[in-house]
């Protein structure tokens, strides 16, 4: 039996999810997870007819596992996931069913090539929205990073998705470039980002999965925080096998505290 505990919010639950769901179907297992709200096929998933006692019992956690080695294992256990597991290569074999059947269908383009959407990351990483720690890998991005891309592509028209729309680096990007700013439900925003031909990321397993699930022709990630593996050896996020992924090399502050004098300096750098 597989026991997925999820931790986080969406961006990490679907990890979490996915990861159970290649344990149970690999191992003939049982699955055992709450829902995931705007993906009905995310549920559990019962093929055997295993008791709910087991003898044997396996809590993994943290990012990294021998997942090789665990579905060698066909002993029968319960294993119960309370982890992140953010690692691309767990799921890199599976893509096909977690995009069409697991966490489908699909949802088509909404947008023209010539349109690009951005994601800014809001709430959560600000000392002042927030009553959580700090995360210093989860680290806001310099409109530099934004400037380079805008530039670079002859867009005709842009579009910005964020938590909170009156997001000064939102609202930045807006008044310099025209953009269209987008602040709805979780969901609604998840799949506007997933619905767009050209995807911007912010440092963030929500942006990365609504990125990775569409059918964008084109994926701007920054390299940096933990989209950076020389930075988080444990997290491993990026997508080496699909070329429309373009990867930015990104300023960042030594430490990542989340102060409103960073966010000014953000604006400027």
């Amino acid at each position: 039996m597989i026991v997925v505990k999820y931790i986080g919010r969406l961006g990490n639950n679907l990890f979490q999810y996915c990861l159970g769901r290649i344990l149970a179907t690999e191992l003939g297992f049982d699955l055992i997870a709450e829902p995931i709200e705007g993906f009905p096929n995310a549920t559990s998933w019962k093929q055997s007819r295993d008791s709910h006692f087991f003898r044997k019992r396996v809590l993994l956690k943290g990012h990294r596992l021998d997942l090789a080695a665990m579905l060698a294992d066909d002993r029968r256990r319960r294993i119960t996931l309370k982890g992140f597991f953010q690692r691309y290569e767990y799921y890199r074999s599976y893509k096909k069913q977690i995009r069409r059947d697991w966490l489908g269908p699909e949802i088509p383009l909404q947008f023209p090539d010539d349109e690009l959407t951005i994601s800014i990351r809001a709430g959560d990483i600000w000392q002042k929205q927030t009553q959580r720690w700090i995360h210093p890998d989860y680290v806001a991005l310099p409109f530099s990073f934004y400037e380079k891309i805008l530039e670079q592509g002859n867009w005709n028209k842009v579009h910005v998705v964020s938590e909170d729309r009156d997001d000064p680096m939102a609202q930045k990007i807006a008044n310099r470039y025209g953009a269209e700013v987008y602040s709805g439900s979780v969901l609604s925003d998840f799949n506007l980002l997933r619905s767009s031909s050209n995807v911007v990321l912010s440092v963030s397993t929500f942006s990365w999965w609504a990125a990775w699930l569409s059918s964008a022709k084109r994926v701007f990630a920054p390299c940096v925080g933990l989209f950076d593996p020389a930075v988080r050896p444990d997290v491993d996020l990026q997508v080496g096998d699909e070329d429309r992924y373009k990867y930015v090399a990104v300023d960042s502050f030594p430490v990542w505290e989340g102060s409103e004098e960073q966010r000014r300096l953000l604006l400027e750098m």
